[in-house]
C-alpha cells in the first residue's frame, strides 16, 4: 500500500460512482460471463475523461498508487493513462 506502480492489463470498462468518480475494472483477461475484478484504478472527477477514452477489453497501461482493499479488488489511487 501507498506503493507507485505501473501496470498493464485489459480494461474491463468503468463505472461511474455517486461522488463523480470513475472505477475502470481491470484484468489480465477479457471479461467472460459473471467474472470479478481484482484491481479497479479510481479517476478522480477531473481526470474521468482520461478514463473514457480506454475501450472495454482494450489494453491499458495505468500509473498509480496501490491504496486500499474493498470488496476483493486493490484500488489503485491517482491513475494516469501511460500513452
Amino acid at each position: 500500500m501507498g506503493t507507485e506502480i505501473t501496470i498493464k492489463a485489459i480494461s474491463w470498462g468503468n463505472n461511474g460512482t455517486t461522488t463523480g468518480e470513475t472505477q475502470m475494472s481491470l484484468r489480465d483477461e477479457k471479461l467472460e460471463g459473471m467474472q470479478k475484478a481484482h484491481v479497479v484504478a479510481v479517476f478522480s472527477e477531473a481526470d474521468t475523461a482520461a478514463s473514457e477514452g480506454v475501450e472495454k477489453d482494450s489494453e491499458v497501461t495505468i500509473k498509480a498508487t496501490v491504496g486500499e482493499q474493498a470488496y476483493g479488488a486493490v484500488k489503485l489511487t491517482n491513475p494516469t493513462i501511460v500513452k
